[in-house]
């Protein structure tokens, strides 16, 4: 379980939690995680949870989705605490604390999370079984 925590441009936040699945984010009052924001795309990403990693699909959204001011590829895995935009919203995922309120995600497909090492790179994210080692390693 994560928490998704987006903020606009004038300050105000949102955090939704979001448990393992596939979530729809865009403009359409029928995704998921509605984005309030003139520059986002109907249908921007889709954000999938699973026990190890974030991955986020952009689908050919206008404006896109920048990681680290880095335009993102269209299948990025993202990594926690790491801020990204979609639109003029500044995103980015926390490990959930609580367990309340989780809203849980579509079902997904190996194919939707078929990432390859180099897409993490362009992104300059890491990969989240690369970040728990690390965090082992520092103690």
């Amino acid at each position: 379980m994560i928490d998704l925590e987006i903020k606009d441009n004038k300050g105000n936040m949102i955090i939704h939690k979001l448990g393992e699945g596939k979530h729809v984010l865009g403009k359409s009052i029928v995704s998921d995680i509605v984005l309030m924001d003139f520059y986002a795309s109907r249908h921007h990403a889709d954000l999938i949870v699973t026990d190890n990693k974030i991955v986020m699909i952009d689908f050919n959204s206008t404006n896109g989705v920048w990681v680290n001011n880095v335009r993102a590829p269209a299948k990025t895995v993202l990594e926690y605490g790491i801020p990204f935009r979609m639109g003029r919203l500044k995103l980015s995922i926390k490990k959930s604390i609580y367990n309340y309120s989780v809203k849980a995600g579509h079902p997904y497909t190996l194919e939707d999370i078929d990432i390859y090492s180099e897409t993490a790179e362009k992104a300059k994210v890491l990969d989240l079984n690369e970040h728990r080692e690390l965090k082992k390693k520092a103690g």
